[in-house]
């Protein structure tokens, strides 16, 4: 087993400090922080579920400018059927994600693939749209609830 498969959440922590380098951007305590409250998370968080793991101090607009600073720059992602936030595996490149949701347990799998990506991208262009961003949900049992 490799380190990363061992921490994921210390390999996406990480991931995201030497992009914010390379970036020039401010991976400040409290991004770091929630960050590594989606990491933990068994299933994905709401915004309300972070605000809760931040305590007393944190600010309901201070929480929600993290998550938009994580999103925008590819950290994290957003389940919009759920109002839920995952970790992007791979926030290096800009890609087209679809995430599998579980319908009775919640769990969010993130799948991704050049063929995933050609498919939507050329659809797009065929029809004159520049995407900004992708995020395909598709809902069904997870193996482990359909067991």
């Amino acid at each position: 087993m490799t380190e990363k498969e061992k921490n994921p959440a210390k390999e996406a922590l990480r991931r995201a400090e030497t992009l914010c380098r390379r970036r020039d951007l401010r991976f400040t305590a409290l991004r770091r922080r929630v960050l590594r409250i989606v990491c933990r998370s068994r299933r994905p968080p709401t915004a309300y579920d972070i605000l809760r793991k931040l305590g007393a101090a944190a600010r309901p607009p201070t929480a929600y400018r993290t998550l938009d600073f994580l999103e925008t720059n590819g950290f994290l992602h957003k389940i919009k059927s759920r109002g839920v936030y995952a970790v992007c595996g791979h926030p290096q490149r800009t890609h087209a994600c679809y995430f599998l949701v579980c319908s009775s347990c919640g769990r969010c799998d993130e799948c991704c693939g050049r063929r995933l990506d050609n498919a939507v991208f050329a659809a797009a262009d065929s029809a004159g749209f520049a995407p900004q961003s992708v995020t395909l949900e598709i809902e069904g049992v997870c193996a482990e609830c359909n067991k």
